[in-house]
């Protein structure tokens, strides 16, 4: 239950774990310079404009401007049929154009802007399928992308699961199961991650477009889709940070 790197231990699951990024660790992050260290490959990543603060033991703040941390080929989950990707996130700005808070050529978890009232301040959480290359699976559509305005300047954990053995997606705010979608198989009823490679980045798009404006603490990614009990586990394990 404990990461197995750096000095200031984490203790969430690990079982699936294949991307660790926590500004408060010092293995992944030494609270100076422009390179992030993903804890469990060590493989690096460069800052682009966003900075470290010392709060919360230690998060990435972005101004929406360039604001980015980019991890080149990233291939953690390529070709699998199961995720968990997992964010903390704090704002207080509603996007003007739509936002990322991580993407990859697997996955995207999108802050829609803040016009219409429907979406103003949810979130989509999003699996890349394959053999389909660009295509997008949602879950809910617009008007259930998640219950309730996020962008309120408190923490939230966002947290979305992927299931291909019984075609199943779980959203997870805060560690309640919000949407369960049970129906998620792609046209040809085999809903498989692209098999790609590509860059994994934090705060907007795999273009550097999209930036958000807000802070990022810890991110995980599993090669496999958490039970309710492992997504509380991990909630709870951090929660203490973000005063919750």
């Amino acid at each position: 239950w404990i990461m197995k790197f750096g000095s200031i231990t984490t203790p969430i699951i690990t079982d699936g774990l294949v991307f660790n990024m926590d500004a408060a660790n010092r293995a992944s992050y030494p609270k100076t310079g422009t390179t992030v260290t993903d804890t469990i490959d060590n493989t690096n990543g460069t800052i682009s404009a966003a900075t470290f603060s010392d709060v919360n033991e230690g998060v990435f703040s972005f101004d929406g401007t360039d604001d980015y941390i980019d991890f080149t080929s990233f291939s953690g989950v390529t070709g699998l049929y199961a995720l968990t990707v997992s964010v903390w996130y704090k704002s207080s700005t509603y996007p003007a154009t739509g936002a990322r808070l991580i993407e990859s050529n697997q996955f995207s978890i999108y802050q829609p802007n803040g016009t219409a009232s429907n979406t103003k301040g949810r979130f989509y959480y999003i699996a890349k399928s394959e053999p389909y290359g660009n295509g997008f699976f949602t879950l809910g559509g617009t008007s259930a992308s998640g219950v309730g305005d996020l962008v309120d300047g408190n923490w939230h954990n966002l947290c979305f699961t992927y299931n291909a053995s019984n075609t199943t997606a779980v959203i997870y705010e805060d560690s309640v199961a919000v949407i369960t979608k049970t129906d998620v198989a792609a046209p040809n009823s085999t809903f498989q991650l692209r098999n790609t490679t590509g860059d994994l980045v934090v705060g907007a798009r795999q273009n550097f477009s999209n930036e958000i404006v807000g802070n990022i603490g810890p991110v995980q990614i599993y090669n496999r889709a958490l039970s309710a009990s492992e997504v509380l586990h991990n909630y709870d394990a951090l929660k203490g940070r973000f005063n919750l």
